[in-house]
Protein backbone atom coordinates (compact mmCIF):
# COMPACT_ATOMS: atom_id res chain seq x y z
CA UNK A 1 0.00 0.00 0.00
CA UNK A 2 2.45 2.61 -1.20
CA UNK A 3 -0.18 5.32 -1.33
CA UNK A 4 -1.46 4.76 2.20
CA UNK A 5 -2.12 7.97 4.07
CA UNK A 6 -2.60 8.34 7.82
CA UNK A 7 -3.95 11.50 9.38
CA UNK A 8 -5.09 12.36 12.88
CA UNK A 9 -7.79 14.64 14.11
CA UNK A 10 -6.73 16.25 17.34
CA UNK A 11 -7.40 19.68 18.76
CA UNK A 12 -6.41 20.48 22.35
CA UNK A 13 -9.58 22.53 22.87
CA UNK A 14 -11.99 19.74 21.89
CA UNK A 15 -10.06 16.47 22.22
CA UNK A 16 -9.15 16.69 25.90
CA UNK A 17 -11.81 15.71 28.44
CA UNK A 18 -10.56 17.17 31.70
CA UNK A 19 -13.30 15.54 33.81
CA UNK A 20 -12.43 11.98 32.78
CA UNK A 21 -8.76 12.80 32.18
CA UNK A 22 -8.83 11.27 28.73
CA UNK A 23 -7.87 12.36 25.25
CA UNK A 24 -10.07 11.64 22.26
CA UNK A 25 -8.61 11.68 18.85
CA UNK A 26 -9.32 10.02 15.53
CA UNK A 27 -6.84 8.30 13.28
CA UNK A 28 -7.93 8.26 9.64
CA UNK A 29 -6.34 5.63 7.40
CA UNK A 30 -6.78 5.66 3.64
CA UNK A 31 -4.95 2.62 2.31
CA UNK A 32 -5.12 3.40 -1.37
CA UNK A 33 -4.54 0.71 -3.96
CA UNK A 34 -2.59 -2.42 -3.03
CA UNK A 35 0.30 -3.09 -5.39
CA UNK A 36 1.91 -6.48 -5.84
CA UNK A 37 5.52 -6.22 -7.04
CA UNK A 38 6.94 -9.05 -9.13
CA UNK A 39 10.27 -9.56 -10.87
CA UNK A 40 10.76 -11.67 -13.99
CA UNK A 41 14.02 -12.70 -15.62
CA UNK A 42 16.06 -13.01 -12.42
CA UNK A 43 18.84 -15.59 -12.62
CA UNK A 44 19.98 -15.44 -9.00
CA UNK A 45 23.06 -13.33 -9.69
CA UNK A 46 21.27 -10.43 -7.99
CA UNK A 47 18.75 -11.31 -5.28
CA UNK A 48 15.14 -10.24 -5.36
CA UNK A 49 15.62 -8.91 -1.83
CA UNK A 50 18.41 -6.62 -3.04
CA UNK A 51 16.17 -5.33 -5.84
CA UNK A 52 13.26 -4.72 -3.46
CA UNK A 53 15.55 -2.61 -1.25
CA UNK A 54 16.24 -0.12 -4.06
CA UNK A 55 12.62 0.43 -5.07
CA UNK A 56 11.69 4.06 -4.41
CA UNK A 57 7.98 3.55 -3.65
CA UNK A 58 8.10 3.26 0.13
CA UNK A 59 10.45 6.20 0.57
CA UNK A 60 8.38 8.45 -1.69
CA UNK A 61 4.93 7.15 -0.73
CA UNK A 62 3.94 6.83 -4.36
CA UNK A 63 4.16 4.38 -7.22
CA UNK A 64 3.26 6.63 -10.10
CA UNK A 65 5.04 6.45 -13.48
CA UNK A 66 7.81 8.77 -12.28
CA UNK A 67 8.63 6.49 -9.33
CA UNK A 68 8.43 3.40 -11.55
CA UNK A 69 11.07 4.97 -13.82
CA UNK A 70 13.24 5.90 -10.82
CA UNK A 71 12.93 2.33 -9.53
CA UNK A 72 13.87 0.90 -12.94
CA UNK A 73 16.98 3.09 -12.94
CA UNK A 74 17.85 1.91 -9.42
CA UNK A 75 17.43 -1.74 -10.46
CA UNK A 76 19.62 -1.18 -13.54
CA UNK A 77 22.26 0.45 -11.31
CA UNK A 78 22.33 -2.62 -9.04
CA UNK A 79 22.95 -4.83 -12.05
CA UNK A 80 25.62 -2.54 -13.46
CA UNK A 81 27.48 -2.52 -10.15
CA UNK A 82 27.47 -6.31 -10.39
CA UNK A 83 29.08 -6.21 -13.83
CA UNK A 84 25.97 -6.37 -16.02
CA UNK A 85 26.69 -3.16 -17.95
CA UNK A 86 24.04 -3.82 -20.59
CA UNK A 87 21.22 -4.71 -18.17
CA UNK A 88 17.78 -3.60 -19.30
CA UNK A 89 14.66 -3.20 -17.17
CA UNK A 90 11.11 -2.85 -18.48
CA UNK A 91 7.85 -2.86 -16.56
CA UNK A 92 4.23 -3.81 -16.92
CA UNK A 93 1.43 -2.46 -14.73
CA UNK A 94 -1.89 -4.26 -14.70
CA UNK A 95 -4.84 -3.00 -12.68
CA UNK A 96 -6.74 -6.12 -11.69
CA UNK A 97 -9.42 -4.38 -9.62
CA UNK A 98 -10.05 -0.83 -8.48
CA UNK A 99 -8.08 -1.55 -5.29
CA UNK A 100 -5.41 -3.99 -6.56
CA UNK A 101 -2.72 -3.81 -9.22
CA UNK A 102 0.30 -5.88 -10.22
CA UNK A 103 3.57 -4.21 -11.19
CA UNK A 104 6.05 -6.53 -12.86
CA UNK A 105 9.65 -5.58 -13.56
CA UNK A 106 11.12 -7.54 -16.49
CA UNK A 107 14.89 -7.79 -16.14
CA UNK A 108 17.28 -8.71 -18.94
CA UNK A 109 20.72 -8.88 -17.32
CA UNK A 110 22.65 -9.09 -20.55
CA UNK A 111 26.19 -10.45 -20.41
CA UNK A 112 28.50 -9.77 -17.49
CA UNK A 113 31.25 -7.59 -18.94
CA UNK A 114 34.67 -8.05 -17.40
CA UNK A 115 37.27 -5.38 -18.14
CA UNK A 116 39.79 -7.13 -20.37
CA UNK A 117 42.04 -4.14 -20.94
CA UNK A 118 42.20 -0.39 -20.46
CA UNK A 119 43.74 1.80 -23.13
CA UNK A 120 44.15 5.53 -23.60
CA UNK A 121 44.24 7.35 -26.94
CA UNK A 122 45.29 10.91 -27.65
CA UNK A 123 47.34 11.16 -24.46
CA UNK A 124 50.50 12.89 -25.63
CA UNK A 125 51.40 14.71 -22.43
CA UNK A 126 51.14 11.76 -20.01
CA UNK A 127 51.74 8.06 -20.44
CA UNK A 128 49.08 5.39 -19.85
CA UNK A 129 50.57 4.37 -16.48
CA UNK A 130 50.19 7.92 -15.14
CA UNK A 131 46.57 8.11 -16.30
CA UNK A 132 45.77 4.59 -15.07
CA UNK A 133 46.71 5.68 -11.54
CA UNK A 134 44.00 8.37 -11.76
CA UNK A 135 41.10 6.02 -12.51
CA UNK A 136 39.28 3.49 -10.37
CA UNK A 137 38.40 1.00 -13.12
CA UNK A 138 40.65 -2.04 -12.98
CA UNK A 139 41.16 -4.96 -15.30
CA UNK A 140 39.43 -8.17 -14.28
CA UNK A 141 41.91 -10.44 -12.48
CA UNK A 142 40.83 -13.49 -14.50
CA UNK A 143 41.30 -16.78 -12.70
CA UNK A 144 42.31 -14.94 -9.54
CA UNK A 145 38.93 -13.16 -9.35
CA UNK A 146 38.16 -14.87 -6.04
CA UNK A 147 41.08 -12.94 -4.48
CA UNK A 148 40.06 -9.48 -5.69
CA UNK A 149 36.94 -7.45 -6.29
CA UNK A 150 35.93 -5.33 -9.24
CA UNK A 151 37.05 -5.68 -12.80
CA UNK A 152 33.55 -5.12 -14.21
CA UNK A 153 32.22 -2.19 -16.23
CA UNK A 154 29.75 0.18 -14.55
CA UNK A 155 28.34 3.51 -15.76
CA UNK A 156 29.10 5.18 -12.45
CA UNK A 157 32.71 4.09 -12.49
CA UNK A 158 33.18 5.24 -16.09
CA UNK A 159 31.71 8.65 -15.22
CA UNK A 160 34.00 8.95 -12.20
CA UNK A 161 37.03 7.95 -14.29
CA UNK A 162 36.21 10.55 -16.96
CA UNK A 163 35.90 13.20 -14.27
CA UNK A 164 39.15 12.13 -12.58
CA UNK A 165 41.21 12.24 -15.80
CA UNK A 166 39.58 15.51 -16.90
CA UNK A 167 40.32 17.08 -13.51
CA UNK A 168 43.92 15.80 -13.66
CA UNK A 169 44.54 17.38 -17.09
CA UNK A 170 42.91 20.67 -16.06
CA UNK A 171 45.01 20.88 -12.90
CA UNK A 172 48.06 20.45 -15.13
CA UNK A 173 47.04 23.49 -17.20
CA UNK A 174 45.07 21.83 -20.01
CA UNK A 175 41.90 23.89 -19.50
CA UNK A 176 40.18 22.67 -22.66
CA UNK A 177 40.92 18.98 -22.15
CA UNK A 178 38.05 16.68 -23.10
CA UNK A 179 37.86 13.08 -21.97
CA UNK A 180 35.40 10.39 -22.94
CA UNK A 181 35.09 6.72 -22.09
CA UNK A 182 34.06 4.03 -24.55
CA UNK A 183 33.22 0.42 -23.94
CA UNK A 184 34.34 -1.65 -26.89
Amino acid sequence: YFRARVTTKYAAETSIDRLTKTVNFVINIVVGRETEILFQGLTGKVSEEELRRVLTFVEEGANDDFEVERSKTAIRDVYQKSGFYQAQVAHERIRLTEQFERLTFHVDEGPRLAVKSISFTGNRAYDAATLRRRISTREHPGRLAFLASGGYVTNLQLQQDVRAVTDFYRRQGYASARVEARVA
